[in-house]
């Protein structure tokens, strides 16, 4: 099993013909205060099956999300299944892929940091992403808010 892509968004679903809709996907992250809690995030990600990945029980994942000092912060538990693709001939190397969209309620940010998010399937990390989490305080002035030179 091979990850695709690992992506945070403030909307993220699959429907079941594999089509996948993303909404507002980022990995920085701008608040005005902290703690900062957001009122969603999804996490999406496509994992490329291999043969060994086609089976009739089911694959265990966990998604952890680490506070910057690598401390658990939320961890969800869950499986799926990884059917043989429809239509597939004798001696095809492709397997198919997966869609897991994992919709977080509430996640809490309490300081300003790299927070690690990270895909484990079957006890085997497979992916990770980040999202850089700060202060709108520590953030550069555009420069129409700059002073303006003097003529």
């Amino acid at each position: 099993m091979k990850l695709d892509y690992l992506i945070a968004a403030e909307f993220a679903s699959s429907d079941s013909g594999g089509k996948a809709t993303l909404v507002g996907v980022f990995d920085h992250l701008y608040v005005k205060e902290l703690p900062a809690v957001l009122s969603s995030l999804s996490v999406a990600t496509r994992l490329a099956l291999e043969s060994g990945d086609i089976r009739a029980e089911p694959h265990k994942f966990e998604l952890v999300m680490e506070h910057p000092t690598g401390e658990k912060l939320t961890q969800i538990k869950n499986e799926f299944l990884a059917p043989k693709p429809v239509g597939q001939k004798s001696g095809s190397l492709d397997f198919g892929s997966v869609q897991l969209v994992i919709n977080l309620r509430d996640p809490m940010f309490p300081v300003s940091g790299s927070y690690v998010i990270r895909l484990d399937v079957d006890g085997r990390t497979i992916g990770t992403t980040t999202i850089h989490v700060g202060s709108t305080a520590n953030q550069p002035k555009p420069l129409s808010d700059q002073s303006k030179p003097t003529q």
